[in-house]
């Protein structure tokens, strides 16, 4: 059974999937030509050459791809050029990630009423997102595209219903600080539904299919295993979404026994082993946690500030 299958069948006793799905699609908007693009990006039904052809009349900012393959327009000819070098530098899947994460940062600080601590939101989601990066690039069954989706997600659940209602995501905010912690009771109460399933309804909004949208889904909370047929590609998805968590949180793996020890290439040694591997992971990402990300291809404009002036955000 798929997403849209299972929404379909427990809707009536859970409308709190129909409301998720309701303001995913209020938020962002998705043209269906653009998720196309990011859905052939994806699955490999897209080459550069397509891409680079369709990018630049689709809605989308092709600049993003530049900044994220570190393309300097001081050494290209035209701009066109930049952009090519960067697609085939990225590649077309990592390019459709990023333009799918500017792509929804551009959609949610267009919104009105954004709130002061947008830009914090933002540092925590591209630092989640180089984390993911650099954890898929150790785990060929994830790759640095798919490591950096499963990084973003988390933090993009956040934005979504920011953007959606600003209230309520105060309100959401403050309660969650005076409880330390997220609770599901009160993203019910607040939202309507759970940022879990937010999280499904983006992924599949934007393309990436139902896989990879119900692997985030069981990645960022506990669901029966019998709700949900779990192939899989799912368990990949769901395995690298905890992993990332636990890297971005400070940890050195999930505490989850199935889950910690599911990729061979970072299952942690035991008695006297050693894994290299994971150890090199933990110095990078300690790297990343304690500078964070200097990344900002995620914007909409080249930096916080120039973001902050050009969409007069507080």
């Amino acid at each position: 059974m798929n997403l849209l299958d299972y929404i379909d069948t427990i809707a009536d006793k859970d409308p709190s999937w129909y409301e998720a799905y309701s303001i995913v699609r209020k938020t962002i908007d998705i043209p269906t030509h653009v998720s196309r693009l990011f859905r052939g990006g994806w699955s490999g039904e897209a080459d550069v050459q397509e891409y680079f052809k369709v990018v630049g009349f689709s809605r989308l900012n092709p600049k993003c791809l530049i900044s994220a393959a570190n393309v300097s327009l001081e050494n290209c000819e035209s701009k066109s050029r930049a952009m090519e070098q960067a697609l085939f530098g990225l590649g077309v899947r990592l390019s459709a990630v990023v333009l799918a994460i500017n792509f929804v940062s551009r959609k949610v600080l267009a919104k009105k009423k954004t709130p002061v601590g947008w830009k914090s939101l933002f540092q925590e989601m591209i630092t989640g997102v180089e984390i993911g990066y650099r954890f898929g690039a150790k785990i060929h069954q994830v790759g640095i595209e798919g490591g950096a989706l499963m990084g973003y997600i988390p933090h993009a659940t956040l934005a979504i219903l920011m953007a959606n209602d600003a209230d309520k995501f105060k309100k959401y905010i403050n309660a969650r600080r005076q409880k330390k912690g997220a609770d599901r009771e009160l993203e019910v109460e607040i939202f309507g539904c759970e940022r879990y399933q937010i999280a499904a309804a983006l992924l599949q909004q934007l393309g990436f299919g139902p896989d990879i949208a119900l692997g985030a889904a069981f990645g960022m909370i506990h669901l029966k295993s019998e709700e949900i047929s779990k192939r899989e590609e799912i368990r990949n998805w769901e395995a690298a979404c905890k992993w990332i968590t636990s890297l971005h949180l400070g940890r050195n793996y999930p505490g989850e026994v199935r889950i910690r020890n599911y990729f061979s290439e970072v299952k942690p040694g035991t008695g006297k082993e050693r894994n290299l591997n994971l150890e090199v992971l933990h110095t990078e990402i300690s790297k990343v946690r304690k500078n964070s990300s200097e990344w900002t291809w995620h914007l909409p404009q080249p930096g916080y500030e120039e973001t902050r002036e050009a969409l007069n955000l507080p």
